[in-house]
């Protein structure tokens, strides 16, 4: 029994035990000492109290007053009014907290199964933390006063024990926001006091499945039921009586509630303002709603998104005062006629019919001037299909996802107004019917493109004039959108940041895009992937701020452009860049990739691959996984790479099979994952023990799986493959240990003396071989042929195929003289370089190289081209070259790392120089072998089965097994034409075609062609003209013989003869005597220093043959000086020259006794009298480096230029002007 209490009230004096009750209560300061005596509050009623009952029970004693054994228990009297409700816990010490909220002056009574527990009073709003002890059914009671029960959208800690409501009261409640929210809540009192405008979130979600007599309730006075039954999800009471004439938001009333269909057409709605999701998310709600007044709605924001079942007529409805329609449809089912509703004051119709793939009803009526947002408005409505053409959307500013898979739509809105569009990202993403014209569209103000015409399949209209200027992204702009194959060249694309997957999976596009300005694009990911029919020049790109390069060209398989001068410096990500990038083989070499850390993939079965990337940074890259899978043609020196950082190695160069290198000195000490790395490949004895040797010394991670494939090593290494898989627990997988043939040299020179060989035996295919600086160095000669497995010379020593010579091995590693002699004085013939990476200035002697002129065949054009020092020659390629000098010929001679992989040349079919040029390409045999057509696994795709090789002056030809080039058999380094028959044409040169054979090279000796190309110093444009002589041909246009001259670019210089009036490229004519002077046209594509380049004169008996300026009158021997270079400009006429096969007078013999040449660094000029001249030196490239008048007789001594090169001098005399060429040393 706790302590007595004395209370002093009045005059009177009562003793009374602590926690009896108190009704009706007193004043503020009795009601102060009752708490302070633990007295609990029954009833506090609205009305200020003005007197204090105390009602005592004791054991002697039931009466009012003073009881008779103050020692005694006593039980309190429950009160008669207040907020009752009844909670149910199941745990001990529960706690909740009562939502008290606005005006708060009451008490809290709290029983359990009747019992007495507690009773406090509140006067501050707030949540009350009280502790239910121990489980049970309790009944709480709020009386006083007491306006708002409830926190909103908040569930208050506790409400998902209130399992009833017994009283409302009248303790002046106004609000029931969130009052029962997340309750049990099963019954409500049947009346709602008048009291109540607010019950929103009242019972969001409460999951009973009946309110018992809420249908009775009268909410005439409720203003708000925004979230009222939220979310409750089997509530589906007959509530269709209520008058909610005074409600003004409904908000997401109903959303959720799964199993509500009841019946409220008949509802009031006229002052709803906001009806909001109100419809959202129902599964069975579908009842007739047409004659609700919605007049006074201002949003309908989601209103049936996602109403599963609703499909009721609406049409009636009168929505002048919309403006938000957002999502209003979304996945519904609704697909009734709504022509007539007024939605002028829309401005936001975003995803309104999105997902709702029934939706197929006549919109072009509705004035949408104001809407602003119509993004997603149709996204996936598969089934919309009508006319929109007449809207008006030019206050629209974002059109994204617009009709993103909206797959049946395809309607005229070319005259739509997006001006003031932003953002059209995935407007007709996957919009798969849709091919209107809207290339007149002003899309100047859009700033966001990705994704726009994605899987667009069948959009295909010219969009070149597009204002693209504010563009930042187009990322997947054009991604599988396989109609699409229009120019945007034009495009502005400077503020473009993110290219990633722009033309992804588009397999027909394929424009000139080489001007675009992508210096502030950051990501290109993706960008070119699997686009097939894309091998456009994008080598000037400024690429300078990309980060990623992943996948860029990933299943590109024509790609195979110069982008060697791209600055990738600032890209960290080129995982799968050339990933099945089949024909990609460009120099890369001088690529800054110091920040790369990704190189996974990024030459996956690049089979074309194989340019020198060894100086590449690669230390900060941290994956190198399958880096060069199935690259079978990659095989160069990256023995160098910093690989310190790598970690994964699994199966980078799987089946790479043309790789053998030395990786010995490589850092791979972190790397734990090196599965299949090189499984498939087999390397040299001599790399592969490098590489056993260079590993073992360093201190790696134990229990790495390392598969060598069928790598053999020496002895010499197996103590440090024992290091690996004793000290480190690798497991290896390799072809075990080899049997190598060691060059001693002990004999001759001969490497088919065996007495030359360690083993005293002539190694086969199945030996591989070493070459060392021991004895005499190897050489073999034409007499028998050579063979091995791999072969490896090492850096101090030299191995020489001589002409005729023939060495057929799987592998090399080491330089090899490779020489080719051609016979013949002034004949050209067709070569191939046998060694990667041949430099053309260490092929031919050094005092021939002024004579030789390497010549290669332009498919495109129709023309041969002059290749000049600096130049890389490129395998599998044919080129054309001629000695000018006299002589009994001349030997090429290559040095380098011998080609001995599978070679796919780059091929086209592109040709415009006339339908006899077209599909023929110039190709050559790689190897150090002669090949046979048709032999082992040629690849032809769109390539005629036939060879031809030019010789004495026809061609020879091989198809099918017939021809007359001998059993199609192609000699070592000879070059060869093929004919394209279609797009996209390739070919591979098989290493398992090669054989041994004593064919002799072909050359060729056609007579009486003279050739006339112009190039000039101001662009890279070149164009020719051909005369030749033949019995059978006429003055006329000759069917056969001749070629008619098509105009070149507005920028290029063009060359021609004429026959009757028409332009010829090539002119045929009947004899020298019939015709000793041709006329030859000029026009001059830009102003500036032009050079005719002349050939072929010593096919012709005459032994002079002059060029005629007959605008400067200058005259030169082309026999003596092939070369005349001259100033023109675009206004020049045309007639300009003369060709003439008889003598020009005296005047050009004075010029001939003038001697220039170059010696000691000076150019000389001799002048046998006394002569004024101006003189002109330039280069090979037609750039001018000095120009002066001089005047003098005898030897006249000038500065020869810095460089060492071929130069032009140039000498205007009044006799004429002259052009020598000098090589400067």
């Amino acid at each position: 029994m706790k302590k007595i209490t004395q209370l002093l009230f009045g005059f009177l004096l009562l003793t009374v035990a602590p926690n009896v009750i108190a009704t009706n209560l007193c004043t503020q300061g009795v009601r102060d000492v009752v708490k302070g005596s633990q007295w609990g509050a029954a009833d506090a009623s609205s009305v200020s109290p003005t007197s204090y009952f105390l009602t005592a029970t004791g054991a002697n004693s039931s009466s009012t007053g003073k009881p008779s054994d103050t020692t005694a228990s006593y039980s309190p009297k429950m009160p008669g009014e207040g907020l009752e409700f009844v909670l149910h816990t199941t745990e001990d010490n529960t706690v909740i907290e009562l939502p008290l909220y606005g005006d708060v002056n009451c008490w809290v009574q709290i029983t359990k199964d009747w019992a007495y527990i507690s009773m406090e009073p509140y006067s501050t709003p707030g949540d009350i933390p009280i502790t239910l002890e121990t489980a049970g059914n309790y009944t709480i009671i709020i009386s006083g006063i007491l306006t708002q029960f409830g926190k909103g959208d908040t569930a208050w800690i506790g409400s998902e024990f209130l399992t009833q409501v017994n009283n409302f009261s009248d303790i002046g409640l106004t609000s029931l926001s969130g009052a029962f929210a997340h309750s049990q809540i099963a019954s409500v009192p049947t009346t709602l006091p008048s009291t109540i405008t607010d019950l929103s979130y009242a019972f969001d979600s409460v999951q009973s499945y009946s309110i018992t007599n809420i249908d009775q309730w009268d909410v005439s006075h409720v203003t708000n039921m925004a979230f009222m039954f939220n979310q409750c999800t089997f509530f589906n009471e007959d509530i269709s009586n209520w008058n909610v004439g005074m409600v003004t938001n409904m908000e997401s009333m109903f959303s959720y509630t799964n199993g509500f269909n009841q019946n409220i057409g008949s509802w009031d709605v006229s002052q709803v303002l906001n009806m909001k999701k109100m419809f959202s998310n129902t599964y069975n709600f579908n009842q007739n709603l047409n004659n609700w007044d919605v007049g006074n709605v201002t949003t309908m924001e989601q209103m049936f998104s996602r109403s599963y079942g609703f499909n009721q007529d609406i049409g009636n409805w009168d929505v002048s005062h919309v403006t938000n329609m957002s999502n209003m449809f979304e996945s519904s089912e609704f697909n009734h006629d709504i022509h007539l509703w007024n939605v002028s004051n829309v401005t936001n119709m975003s995803y309104m019919f999105g997902w709702a793939s029934y939706f197929n009803q006549d919109l072009s009526t509705w004035v949408v001037s104001s809407v602003t947002d119509m993004s997603g408005m149709f996204r996936y409505a598969n089934s919309f299909n009508q006319a929109l053409g007449n809207w008006n959307v030019s206050n629209v500013t974002n059109m994204s996802n617009m009709f993103d898979q909206a797959t049946a739509f395809n309607q005229d809105i070319r005259n739509w107004n997006v001006s003031n569009v932003t953002d059209m990202s995935n407007m007709f993403n996957q919009t798969t019917a849709f091919d209107q014209a809207i290339g007149n569209w002003n899309v100047s103000n859009v700033t966001n493109m990705s994704n726009m015409f994605n899987q667009a399949t069948a959009f295909d209209q010219d969009i070149s004039n597009w204002n693209t200027s504010h563009v930042t992204n187009m990322s997947g702009m054009f991604s599988a959108a396989n109609a699409f194959n229009h120019s945007i060249g034009n495009w502005v694309v400077s503020a473009v940041v993110n290219m990633s997957n722009m033309f992804n999976n588009n397999t027909t596009f394929n424009q000139d895009i080489s001007n675009w300005d992508i210096s502030h694009v950051t990501n290109m990911a993706g960008m070119f992937k699997k686009a097939t029919a894309f091998n456009q020049n994008i080598g000037l790109w400024d690429v300078s701020n990309l980060s990623s390069m992943s996948e860029m060209f990933r299943e590109a398989p024509l790609f195979n452009q110069n982008i060697g001068t791209w600055n990738v410096s600032n890209v960290t990500d080129m995982n799968s860049m050339f990933y099945q990038a089949t024909a990609f083989n460009q120099n890369i070499g001088n690529w800054d990739v110091s920040k790369a850390t990704n190189m996974s993939s990024m030459f996956y079965q690049a089979t074309a691959f194989n340019q020198n990337i060894g100086n590449w940074d690669v230390s900060k890259v941290t994956n190198m996984s399958s880096m060069f899978y199935q690259a079978t043609a990659f095989n160069q020196n990256i023995g160098n790479w910093d690989v310190s950082k790598v970690t994964n190695m699994g199966s980078m160069f799987y089946q790479a099979t043309g790789f053998d290198q030395n990786l010995g000195a490589w850092d791979v000490s972190i790397v734990f994952i090196m599965t299949n790395m090189f499984s498939g490949v087999t390397l040299s004895t001599a790399n592969y023990d490098a590489l056993l040797t260079g590993w073992s010394a360093r201190t790696l991670r134990s229990n790495v799986n390392f598969n060598a494939g069928s790598s053999k090593y020496s002895q010499s290494a197996a103590s440090s493959r024992a290091i690996l898989t004793g000290t480190y627990n690798w497991t290896i997988t390799d072809g075990g240990t080899a049997n190598v043939f060691t060059w001693d040299g002990s004999e001759s020179t001969d490497w088919n003396t065996a007495g030359n060989w360690d083993q005293n035996a002539v190694p086969t295919i199945n030996d591989e071989v070493t070459i060392g600086n021991n004895g005499y160095a190897p050489i073999i000669s034409s007499s028998t042929p050579a063979n091995c497995m791999s072969l490896s010379v090492n850096a101090d020593a030299s191995l020489t195929i001589n002409s005729g010579g023939s060495l057929i091995t799987n592998s090399a590693t080491g330089a090899v003289i490779v020489k080719r002699t051609q016979s013949g004085t002034g004949q050209y013939h067709f070569l191939s370089s046998p060694i990667n990476n041949a430099d053309l200035a260490n092929i031919f002697p050094e005092n021939n190289q002024e004579d030789i002129y390497l010549r290669q065949y332009n498919e495109t054009t129709g023309t041969w081209e002059n290749i000049e020092i600096p130049a890389t020659l490129t395998n599998g390629k044919g080129y054309s070259y001629i000695l000018q000098s006299k002589g009994i010929g001349i030997t090429a001679t290559f040095t380098g790392n011998l080609v001995t992989d599978d070679i796919t040349p780059a091929l086209t079919n592109n040709g415009t120089g006339g339908a006899e040029y077209v599909g023929w390409n110039l190709l050559g045999n790689p190897f150090t072998s002669a090949i046979k057509w048709g032999q082992g696994s040629w690849n032809l795709t769109n390539v005629a089965d036939e060879v031809h090789v030019w010789n004495n002056g026809s061609y020879i030809n091989y198809t099918g097994g017939v021809g007359d080039l001998t059993d199609g058999i192609i000699p070592a380094q000879q070059g060869f034409f093929v004919k394209a028959n279609g797009a996209s044409p390739s070919l591979t040169i098989p290493a398992d075609s090669r054989v041994h054979s004593t064919q002799s090279f072909y050359k060729n000796t056609i007579s009486n062609v003279l050739r006339i190309d112009v190039s000039n110093d101001a662009n890279d444009y070149t164009d020719a003209a051909f005369i030749r002589f033949v019995e059978n041909a006429t003055e006329g246009f000759d069917n056969g013989l001749d070629a008619h001259k098509l105009d070149n670019d507005a920028l290029a210089p063009m060359i021609y003869t004429e026959a009757n009036d028409v332009r010829l490229s090539i002119n045929a004519l009947p004899s020298v005597d019939e015709n000793p002077e041709i006329p030859v046209s000029f026009t001059a594509g830009v102003n500036g220093q032009y050079t005719i380049t002349a050939s072929g004169m010593e096919t012709f008996t005459n032994s002079n043959i002059f060029l005629i300026d007959l605008l400067t009158n200058a005259r030169q021997n082309l026999s003596e000086n092939s070369v005349y270079s001259y100033r023109a400009t675009v206004t020049d006429n045309a007639a300009r020259f003369k060709i003439s096969f008889a003598s020009v007078g005296v005047e050009e013999n004075q010029l001939q006794n003038i001697g220039i040449y170059a010696a000691n660094g000076f150019i000389v000029l001799q002048f046998p009298d006394e002569t004024d001249a101006l003189v002109s030196v330039v280069n090979i490239g037609g750039q001018v480096i000095f120009r002066k008048a001089i005047k003098g007789m005898g030897n006249i001594q000038l500065d020869a230029p810095a460089t060492a090169g071929i130069y032009l001098i140039t000498l205007t005399t009044d006799a004429g002007t002259t052009t020598r060429k000098v090589f400067v040393k």
